[in-house]
């Protein structure tokens, strides 16, 4: 006989399966109570058998210090970790960088791992690239075009570095037997050396005719030439150095002024007379004038006024030109600016009352048309005499 599997289970009802969830329900509760009968027995504690001991509060800060060192190492532990990762990461790229010829130098010992690093190892095969291709630009140049190409960053005018090109470049070309035997040689360096001293030129022509007559010209010029020679390259470092100065200089008084106006704005205490002027309204009006918007074609970056100007610079003209008249750019004896907006004031004084003659005459109308109605009184004339008695109570 075969077994049955399904043999000893009983198939139960909905109210059987709810009878039997009471049940469970009904014990609970009642271990719940024999818990609470329970504690109830116990004997109550009494107060003068407990003792109350201060609490140490060091050691309460000591366990503070724990935690906040525990929390900061923690996070060193994982910036840290970030960090060995990004030196592995920027390592691993200069290495590749380098072996494919991309980078011109890296030394794994000196490289710190950092973006920063990366980026000067680029600027210099940069560099290296604009400099090589300068270098070819000039050099398929010869003569005095080329020293002026290489020269010419060392002066702001140009006729001027191709006039020092050429006499550095004929230098150059002379030799000992220039010195010895070519006359037009010999004159031009010994006239040279002589305009260097400031001498007029009917002074250098008397000079020249002298050098002849007393076969001392070729002397004159052997002894002068050296002179000229260094003089003209230590006239180009000279230039270099001016120009270098000249610039900074200009960048330091940029940064000056910059510095100056922005005091300017800090210590103003007002602006305009009657309107209030607080540091957020100084804050605002320093953003809008350091944040450039727009470039220009010549690549100034210019703030918001500026690009105002340079989009339509005619009525931008004109329109300062209207402020000026209105008394807006006003100064004292000092330079000062002393902004007077009572012309404004009078326009917009002349509207209120131009505005109120005509309520008043609208008022008088409507009592003529409705004599019946006296406690009716238009919108325009509620807000009026509202401005009025608001304007009484400040006085």
């Amino acid at each position: 006989m075969e077994e049955n599997t399904y043999s000893g289970i009983k198939i139960m009802s909905v109210d059987e399966i709810r009878d039997l969830e009471n049940e469970d329900s009904n014990e609970n509760s009642n271990d719940v109570e024999d818990a609470e009968s329970s504690l109830n027995e116990n004997p109550r504690i009494d107060n003068n058998d407990i003792t109350i001991s201060p609490v140490d509060n060091d050691d309460s800060d000591d366990d503070d210090s724990d935690v906040s060192q525990l929390s900061n190492d923690i996070k060193n532990a994982d910036s840290n970790n970030i960090s060995d990762k990004l030196k592995e990461r920027y390592t691993a790229l200069a290495k590749e960088l380098y072996d494919e010829g991309l980078i011109d130098e890296f030394n794994e010992e000196d490289f710190e791992g950092t973006l920063d690093d990366l980026k000067n190892l680029f600027s210099k095969k940069i560099d290296k690239i604009t400099d090589e291709k300068m270098n070819s630009y000039i050099n398929s140049f010869s003569g005095a075009k080329r020293r002026f190409l290489e020269i010419g960053d060392a002066f702001d005018d140009d006729a001027l570095a191709y006039q020092v090109a050429q006499d550095i470049e004929f230098f150059n070309q002379i030799t000992e037997e220039h010195l010895d035997k070519n006359e037009k040689v010999q004159t031009r360096i010994y006239s040279q050396y002589l305009r260097s001293l400031g001498k007029s030129p009917e002074e250098i022509e008397e000079d020249i005719i002298e050098a002849k007559e007393l076969g001392k010209l070729s002397a004159k010029a052997k002894r002068v030439f050296p002179q000229l020679k260094e003089a003209a390259e230590q006239f180009v470092e000279q230039s270099r150095e001016q120009k270098a100065k000249a610039i900074e200089d200009n960048k330091k008084m940029q940064e000056e002024a910059f510095n100056s106006m922005l005091s300017t704005i800090d210590n103003k205490e007002i602006m305009l007379d009657g309107i209030s002027f607080t540091k957020r309204h100084k804050d605002k009006l320093k953003e809008i004038m350091t944040t450039p918007i727009v470039k220009h074609s010549s690549g100034r970056l210019l703030n918001d006024i500026g690009a105002k100007q340079m989009k339509n610079p005619q009525e931008f003209e004109v329109l300062l030109n209207y402020y000026n008249m209105l008394g807006l750019f006003n100064t004292d004896k000092e330079g000062n600016f002393k902004p007077d907006i009572s012309a404004i004031k009078k326009a917009a004084k002349s509207k209120a009352v131009k505005d109120l003659d005509r309520i008043i005459e609208e008022d008088s109308d409507l009592s003529l048309n409705n004599s019946n109605n006296k406690g009716n009184i238009n919108a325009d004339s509620e807000s009026i005499i509202n401005f009025l008695k608001k304007a009484k109570k400040k006085q």
